[in-house]
Parts: C-alpha cells; sequence; structure tokens
C-alpha cells in the first residue's frame, strides 16, 4: 500500500479549509434582495475559486511518482523568510487599528513581497535594488488602495 505525500495530504488540507469557508461564508446573512451583494457572496467566491485551483494542484500531486517528490531541505533564507512572514502577519494585525488599513496594508505588502523575493533568491532584488524596490512600493500601494476602493465604495464595507 503506498501511503499519500505529504503534498497530497497538505492539498487535501487546503481542500477541506476552503469547503469550511465556503461552507462558513453561506452561514452569513444575506443582503435583503436578490440583486444586492452580501457579505458572504465575496468570501464564497473566493473559497470556491481556491477549491478549483486546490483540486488542480491536487491532480497534479497525485500523478506525481515517487522519483518526483524528492525531499528538498529548507535553506536557511527560507526558514527565516517563513518567521519573517509569521511576525509581519500578526504586526499587520495589531497595526490595523492603529495606522489604518490602507497604510497598514501597503506596508505589510511591501515587506511581505521584499522578504519572500529575498527568500527566493529573486535576481532583481540583487541586481537592480533600488528599482526593484519602487516597484514593489507602487504594487503595494495601487493593491491596498485598489481592494480598500472596491471594498468601501464597491462593496459599502467600512474599514479601520
Amino acid at each position: 500500500m503506498k501511503l499519500l505525500s505529504g503534498r497530497v495530504l497538505f492539498d487535501i488540507a487546503l481542500l477541506l479549509a476552503a469547503a469550511i469557508g465556503v461552507q462558513q461564508a453561506q452561514m452569513l446573512p444575506n443582503a435583503g434582495g436578490i440583486s444586492q451583494i452580501g457579505p458572504g457572496d465575496f468570501p464564497t467566491i473566493v473559497c470556491g475559486l481556491g477549491i478549483v485551483a486546490i483540486l488542480g494542484v491536487l491532480i497534479g500531486d497525485l500523478r506525481k511518482t515517487d522519483a518526483d517528490d524528492r525531499i528538498q531541505p529548507l535553506s536557511w533564507q527560507q526558514v527565516i523568510s517563513a518567521i519573517a512572514i509569521c511576525a509581519l502577519l500578526a504586526a499587520y494585525i495589531v497595526m490595523m487599528n492603529i495606522l489604518g488599513f490602507i497604510i497598514s496594508t501597503t506596508l505589510f505588502l511591501f515587506a511581505a513581497t521584499a522578504t519572500c523575493a529575498w527568500a527566493m533568491g529573486v535576481g532583481a532584488l540583487r541586481e537592480k535594488k533600488l528599482r526593484f524596490l519602487v516597484f514593489v512600493a507602487a504594487f503595494s500601494t495601487i493593491s491596498a488602495l485598489f481592494v480598500y476602493f472596491s471594498f468601501s465604495y464597491g462593496f459599502g464595507l467600512i474599514f479601520p
């Protein structure tokens, strides 16, 4: 009997979490009309898309042979990066009420993107550091503003 690989078990855990997300989002109250967007609609769509993506990954992982599933040890950069992302997420949660959504989200996205690029050894970070950081800052700012205005004015939600 062949045991499931860690990748397949992780995929199944993600699939289960996304399914629970859909179920929890469906329990949120309705908006009141058939044409109005309710608070559970967006999370349902995101979790539903996540289920589709995870199923694709799961099928690919199930097709892999044992030779394809070599375990590669994590580098010290990857370990430090994972710890840093967890710390950044905790700081983001704390700073949300202090700095507000736009500033805290921009700072989190900037720091998390730079940390992940460093951990993955992205060449642009080493070769053209200033240009890369300016691009990441612009991306983080535009993303935070887009999310804020989409949810504030599109869905009528209130952000801190």
